[in-house]
């Protein structure tokens, strides 16, 4: 009986023995599978134990086979490759043949004509006694009282024509007279100095010009050096002239007990006969606007006199002048105008189908469930949220509404 107890127990012993081993040999097989570690970010690294990455130091994770791993129907279709085909149920359009033209609003102001103006010098050196001109664009008008001078030689040549008239001496009266003249004295002047006899010291300087004073020599910029920023900003909402030149009326530079030379030039004036109106426009409206070769302003159509390209801060423009003559605007003032583009037959598209991809221009057309990206070329018109195609579809195709929807911020496009 004991025999049999040893026995069976042996036995069992064995069979124990025998189920661990097993055990342990599964475990290490497993444990075998799962000695692999690599880094998400850079599956080249690979290491036998956990750590970090030594690139990016991101953590090691277990290397899976994925030998069990299936992909389901409805998944299948997004792994096909992005760059040559996309697969998507977006709203798509037909390109639309259509005879079309566009109103484009500009904006711009009122500014100098730089071809009308002249110079107000001084005729003689002296001391600047009294100024009646203020401000920089300080209107004027001619035969106006702008400024008292004093000058030893208008003193002189005034008190010889007095010792002639005394004397009586008619043929050196005259050549006095017209020395007198040639410093700046008008007829008016020399009559009155003759009937009364006193010598002005203080000689009063009148403009022979009407417009605008304009001293550059003051801290503000020339008319036709005004910024373009000033009017583009008014196409997102902002009306503020910004830097204006005549928004800075700033006091003339020139003061009195200032003194002057003979010859030079005391301020400027700007004819106020006409004007420029100036409109920034952004290049790509350019050949459209050059077409029509004439902008609306309030109703009345002016011809455009000259294409200008600007090009300030990295951003190009383009400045677009008009010459106008009605004096029912004033310098300064901000305006808006209308440039009605010729009609245009062509095929048309929006603007939102449309994908930049470097210099090339990328619509998404469909092909049976697809949607593939196919290269067009643009003729450089628009009309409202449309624009025309010149070659890549026709009227017969059907193309994504909103491309940008198909596109991934990180992906790359392959045309056909």
């Amino acid at each position: 009986m004991k025999k049999a107890l040893k026995n069976n127990s042996l036995l069992v012993f064995m069979f124990s023995f025998f189920i661990l081993i097993t055990a342990c040999n599964r475990n290490k097989s497993t444990s075998s599978g799962e000695s692999k570690y690599t880094c998400p970010m850079h599956p080249e690294i690979i290491k036998d134990e956990p750590g970090t990455c030594p690139i990016c130091s991101m953590d090691l994770v277990p290397v899976h086979s994925g030998a069990n791993a299936e992909v389901s129907e409805e998944v299948e279709p997004l792994l096909n490759n992005v760059n040559e085909v996309i697969f998507s149920d977006v709203k798509t359009v037909y390109p639309r043949k259509l005879v079309l033209s566009d109103t484009i609003t500009l904006n711009g102001k009122i500014t100098f004509n730089p071809n009308k103006k002249s110079a107000i010098a001084s005729f003689v050196s002296g001391r600047i006694e009294k100024m009646y001109i203020k401000y920089n664009f300080q209107k004027i008008n001619s035969g106006q009282l702008i400024f008292e001078i004093y000058s030893p030689d208008l003193v002189n040549a005034q008190q010889e024509v007095l010792y002639l008239v005394k004397n009586q001496d008619q043929e050196l009266l005259n050549r006095a007279k017209s020395k007198l003249k040639l410093l700046g004295a008008n007829d008016a002047q020399i009559n009155s100095l003759i009937k009364t006899g006193k010598v002005m010291y203080r000689f009063p300087v009148y403009s022979k010009r009407s417009g605008y004073i304009a001293d550059f020599s003051s801290s503000v910029a020339k008319p036709d050096e005004s910024e373009p920023g000033d009017v583009m900003g008014m196409e997102n909402g902002n009306t503020s002239s910004g830097s204006s030149p005549v928004a800075n009326n700033n006091p003339l530079q020139i003061r009195e007990g200032m003194y002057v030379n003979a010859g030079e030039t005391v301020f400027s004036v700007y004819d106020n006969s006409d004007y420029w109106a100036e409109f920034y426009i952004n290049p790509e409206y350019l050949k459209e606007i050059k077409e029509t070769k004439k902008i609306w302003i309030g109703g009345k159509a002016y011809r455009i006199s000259s294409y200008i390209p600007y090009f300030k801060d990295e951003a190009a423009f383009a400045i677009v002048r008009v010459d106008i003559k009605e004096k029912t605007h004033h310098i300064g003032e901000l305006i808006t105008g209308k440039s009605i583009t010729e009609p245009k037959d062509g095929i048309w598209i929006p603007k939102t189908s449309i994908y930049a991809k470097g210099s090339e221009t990328i619509v998404f057309l469909k092909k049976g469930k697809s949607l593939q990206p196919y290269k067009v070329i643009l003729n450089g018109y628009s009309s409202g949220n449309l624009v025309g195609v010149s070659q890549g579809i026709t009227e017969n195709d059907r193309i994504a509404e909103n491309a940008a929807y198909l596109i991934d911020s990180e992906g790359t496009i392959r045309t056909n």
